[in-house]
């Protein structure tokens, strides 16, 4: 049997939990997938729970990067941890972790707004008589705890400086920091109330519509 602890069942998640299943079915394991719906104390409930059995392998993609530690601590030498986006932290007990590289993920976000508005081609490079703005953007990152949050921010807004220095493009909220930009566990309704906050205040005009 291997073990599956997701933080959630929404957005990417969703697909995460489906294609885990699926590929680990078909390679002939049993799946215990368990959801936490981004509460710590539940995902460290199901996680002792899972651990108990002694599953072959325990795929874990923590809510908070330092809530599994003391659990993991404990887990059955025999049992394979596989941290997934996140590693967990202050523990040895993790065996591998599969993520993406955080840097390249915040490189390629900002190029693909400045794609999107017309500023550089699919390759990558400036584009000649490009609308020159100002355009209004507002910056969105994910968990302060999240140790991918950090170098991606920092990618992504090197990418953004020059257009935001030459006022090609405006934070228009002034938000612009990481932060002021962070998003608790990456919670998408978290993200939703600021992002409801800033259209009220800052963006009237699209409020209203």
């Amino acid at each position: 049997m291997v073990a599956i602890a997701l933080p959630s069942d929404e957005g990417r998640w969703d697909e995460v939990a489906g294609v885990l299943s699926d590929r680990l079915a078909d390679a002939g394991y049993a799946v215990d997938l368990r959801v936490a719906g981004d509460d710590i104390p539940t995902q460290v409930r199901q996680l002792e729970q899972l651990l108990a059995v002694s599953p072959v392998a325990v795929i874990v993609a923590p809510v908070d990067a330092t809530s599994l530690t003391t659990v993991l601590d404990r887990a059955p030498a025999e049992t394979e941890i596989l941290a997934l986006g996140t590693l967990v932290r202050d523990t040895g007990a993790v065996d591998r972790l599969v993520a993406f590289d955080a840097g390249v993920e915040g490189y390629l976000q900002a190029t693909s707004l400045l794609e999107g508005l017309g500023l550089l081609d699919a390759t990558g490079a400036p584009v000649a008589g490009a609308p020159a703005g100002p355009f209004r953007i507002e910056l969105f990152a994910g968990s302060v705890d999240d140790e991918r949050t950090e170098p991606s921010f920092a990618a992504a807004m090197s990418v953004l400086q020059p257009y935001l220095a030459a006022g090609t493009l405006v934070v228009g909220s002034g938000e612009a920091t990481l932060d002021q930009a962070t998003t608790l566990r990456g919670n998408a309704a978290t993200a939703a109330s600021r992002l409801t906050r800033l259209l009220h205040d800052f963006y009237p005009a699209a409020g209203a519509g």
